[in-house]
C-alpha cells in the first residue's frame, strides 16, 4: 500500500545496512589477523576526503543500526519523518528518537577520533 520509490527506497536502505552489517563482520575477522587493519587498500595515495569517508563509515558502521539507517535516510536521502516511519516500522516519534541519538553518537565518536580529549577547541 505505498508507492514504487517508498518500496524501492527501503529496499536499498536494507541492501546498504547488510552491506554495512557485512563489513563490520569482515572487519572483526581481519583484526585477528597479525597484519595491519589498514592494508586493505592498493598502495595508492589517498585523499583527504576518502579519509574521512572512510572514517565516517566505520563509525556509522558501530552505532546501532536502527540509529544509522534513520541517520541516512534523513540526512543524506532527505526523506522527512513520516517517510521514514513508514519506511522503518515505527512511529514518527520513535523515528525521531533514533534520529536525536544517532546523531548524538555519530557527532561523539567523531569528535573523539579527532580531538585528543573529546571536545572541540573553537
Amino acid at each position: 500500500a505505498c508507492s514504487l520509490r517508498t518500496w524501492a527506497n527501503r529496499i536499498t536502505t536494507h541492501v546498504a545496512l547488510n552491506a554495512i552489517r557485512s563489513r563490520q563482520r569482515e572487519r572483526r575477522v581481519l583484526e585477528r589477523r597479525s597484519e595491519p587493519a589498514d592494508v586493505d587498500a592498493p598502495c595508492l595515495p589517498r585523499t583527504e576526503a576518502e579519509v574521512e569517508l572512510a572514517r565516517l563509515r566505520r563509525h556509522l558502521a558501530e552505532i546501532p543500526p536502527a540509529h544509522a539507517e534513520v541517520l541516512i535516510l534523513h540526512d543524506l536521502y532527505g526523506h522527512n519523518l513520516a517517510e521514514i516511519a513508514a519506511l522503518v516500522g515505527a512511529s514518527e516519534a520513535a523515528t525521531q528518537s533514533r534520529l536525536v541519538r544517532g546523531r548524538k553518537q555519530l557527532q561523539s565518536r567523531l569528535s573523539k577520533g579527532r580531538f585528543p580529549f573529546g571536545k572541540a577547541v573553537l
